[in-house]
């Protein structure tokens, strides 16, 4: 009985699992005292509407007792990120910002662009950035002369030439062995002390080398080094300095309108901003618990930290968390939130752009609702279409064939839940049974694995597209809705209907079924690419 659970809770820090009539955990939370903690959520105070509603589904509790308020902490963060209880904040990104990888584990790095950071993974990762990532990376490569093959390591070329990259300058070649591991990776340092902001320093540093070499007369080695400075001085003058250079901060504001909250935070390094995030939250909790929960949750999971979070509110369990980060990263960091001077200017400006993102997210929901609603009406769902899987199919005669299935929910891309297939059972160019085959193996691993069905299934194709994904559903025993949607003048073929549905033009039906259409071509285009140039270059090597 819950009532029993909250007379004989102990009074010592822990966490609590808070679970529903069928034993869902719903909500986990730590306490310096349980006791007086969880039978805060039961007494007759007013409470914000997401406790008062969570507290009348909470139907058993059951909790951890730990040494002290940091290990709760711990194992809060730990739990949350394991069950997602329905009640606790996600952290849903506004939009997906690129990291920059460096791959140290191969015996010569590269540099290059990673829409997430891998788990496990022991590349170097740098970011996230709002500046053209692409560029950057070329500016990096072409300055430090690092290579661009792709493979883990670059392919040894006995008796041939290297590639026009090391021609023109932008290469030193490892494959032909004309640069030693040593200097290599010595280059690779620099890349990654001018992605940690250390500009100065490697300017300076760079700046001895060429010294030294114009003294022992290696004068093509020093008019390197003085063209990697010029490009360094060059790229540092385009960012902007915001704040003391020998700081390394992340900045957090926020925006709400009472109903949903942005979050956003800022990543200052050596002075200058160097990427920036936003999150989204819907207000069924206070600011201070949101800005608390994000804090713990965003910060659980970084491979690095700063010396400094400053913060435009004050946040709960500061202490806790402080002590926390500095188990957790082995340093202190602390937290400030600022009364004034510049980190309070500088916490204004990140919480001025979290209000501008905030009216773009606004702007952004009015339209996806009304994307959502019109397809609902016009496709004849019996729900709004939350969750839509596309598919697509890619090859060119028969050959290097793939599929791709891409997911948006609510109208926006979810690339975790992105798949792409390469096909095994068919040859030679026959799209139905290409796509066939992606659509039964899409969703009877779905069935096997229990994962979560779609609203709405959209296949790139004509009717016989559409009939071949119907075979597969029904084979499968699955009711779903599908549709299908061609090309050349924007037809939307339903099931059991002659003639198909033709969207207004300048809808925002017809704009979120084209952009799910074309995102699942690019998709599918992009992995047909990869594997035709993978080919390509294995046939040449």
């Amino acid at each position: 009985m819950l009532s029993d659970t909250l007379k004989n809770l102990p009074s010592n820090p822990g966490v609590y699992i808070m679970k529903d009539a069928g034993g869902r955990t719903i909500y986990i939370g730590k306490a310096k005292n349980l006791k007086k903690r969880v039978k805060s959520y039961f007494d007759n105070t007013t409470k914000d509407i997401k406790t008062a509603t969570m507290a009348k589904h909470v139907k058993n509790i059951e909790f951890i007792v730990t040494d002290s308020e940091i290990e709760a902490l711990v194992l809060e963060n730990s739990l949350i990120k394991k069950t997602k209880p329905k009640y606790n904040i996600d952290l849903k990104d506004d939009k997906a910002y690129p990291y920059i990888r460096i791959t140290t584990e191969d015996e010569y790095p590269r540099v290059l662009l990673s829409r997430r950071m891998l788990k496990n993974s022991k590349s170097k990762y740098f970011g996230p950035y709002t500046t053209s990532v692409i560029s950057l990376i070329r500016t990096i490569n072409a300055t430090f002369k690092l290579r661009d093959c792709p493979g883990g390591n670059p392919k040894k070329l006995p008796g041939r030439k290297p590639c026009l990259l090391y021609e023109i300058g932008h290469c030193f070649a490892p494959c032909a062995k004309n640069i030693s591991n040593e200097e290599y990776r010595a280059l690779v340092g620099d890349a990654v002390d001018f992605l940690n902001g250390k500009s100065d320093y490697l300017i300076k540093a760079l700046e001895k080398r060429m010294k030294k070499a114009s003294e022992t007369h290696a004068f093509e080695r020093a008019a390197t080094l003085r063209d990697q400075i010029k490009k360094i001085e060059e790229f540092r003058t385009r960012q902007k300095i915001v704040s003391t250079p020998d700081k390394n901060r992340d900045v957090i504001g926020y925006a709400d309108d009472g109903k949903d909250m942005i979050v956003t935070i800022f990543f200052v390094r050596t002075g200058a901003v160097t990427g920036s995030r936003n999150f989204v939250f819907s207000m069924t909790e206070t600011k201070k618990d949101i800005l608390t929960s994000f804090v713990k949750q965003f910060y659980a999971n970084q491979t690095s930290s700063p010396k400094e979070i400053i913060i435009n509110e004050n946040i709960d369990d500061q202490h806790a968390i402080e002590e926390w980060l500095k188990k957790l990263y082995g340093r202190k960091i602390e937290i400030k939130i600022p009364k004034k001077g510049e980190l309070k200017k500088l916490v204004n400006l990140v919480s001025k752009n979290a209000q501008i993102s905030l009216e773009q997210h606004k702007i952004r929901y009015v339209k996806i609702k009304e994307a959502l609603l019109q397809l609902k009406k016009e496709l004849n769902l019996p729900q709004l279409p939350e969750r839509i899987e596309a598919f697509d199919i890619s090859n060119i005669q028969g050959k290097n064939a793939v599929g791709s299935m891409v997911t948006f929910v609510t109208g926006m891309p979810k690339k975790s839940d992105y798949r792409k297939f390469k096909i095994r059972t068919v040859f030679g160019s026959d799209d139905f049974s290409m796509m066939k085959e992606v659509i039964k193996r899409r969703y009877t691993r779905v069935l096997k694995e229990g994962l979560q069905l779609p609203d709405l299934i959209l296949v790139d194709g004509g009717k016989g597209h559409l009939n071949v994904a119907l075979g597969v559903l029904n084979e499968l025993n699955l009711d779903i809705p599908v549709c299908a949607l061609a090309k050349r003048e924007e037809e939307i073929f339903l099931p059991e209907k002659t003639n198909p549905v033709i969207l207004e033009r300048n809808t925002q039906g017809l704009y979120l079924v084209q952009r799910i259409r074309d995102e699942a071509h690019r998709f599918a285009v992009t992995y047909h690419k990869k594997l035709r140039e993978k080919e390509l270059f294995d046939d040449k090597s």
